[in-house]
This record gives C-alpha cells, sequence and structure tokens, in this order.
C-alpha cells in the first residue's frame, strides 16, 4: 500500500508561486494591432493576435482556478 505523506506549508508555497507567476505574466500578452498598414493578410494576422490574447486570458483563468484549489487543499491539510 502507498503512504501518502500530506505537507500544507509546500501547497502553500506551491499556490504562492503559482500566483507570483500569473501575477508576473498579467500584462505581458497585450499586443495592439497596427490598423494604418494595408498590407494584404494583415487582417489575419489581426484574427491570429486577438486569438493568442484570447487563449493567454484563458491560460491565466486555468492558472487562477487550480492556485484557489491548491489554497484550498493547503487550508484542508492545515486543518487536518
Amino acid at each position: 500500500m502507498v503512504e501518502i505523506k500530506s505537507n500544507s506549508s509546500t501547497a502553500r508555497s506551491y499556490a504562492s508561486n503559482i500566483q507570483n507567476s500569473v501575477s508576473q505574466l498579467d500584462g505581458i500578452g497585450v499586443v495592439t494591432t497596427d490598423e494604418q498598414s494595408t498590407v494584404r493578410g494583415n487582417e489575419n494576422a489581426h484574427d491570429h493576435i486577438r486569438l493568442i490574447g484570447t487563449i493567454a486570458t484563458q491560460v491565466e483563468g486555468v492558472l487562477l482556478f487550480a492556485n484557489d484549489h491548491l489554497q484550498s487543499v493547503a487550508e484542508i491539510l492545515k486543518r487536518v
């Protein structure tokens, strides 16, 4: 049988590290589009820039969601 060892301080440390990482990433993915350029394909580039922005926002949401759950686990471990 495998023994599972719980350590609330390690879980809190991981949660803190995730939160710090998300804070550092905030704003890095801000990109603006050039509305004055008439180069063929510019519209496709704009579409991809918007898509990347959406994906970056979703990744941030997933990290924050995971962080919240990790903090909850740390609190439960602390009580046990």
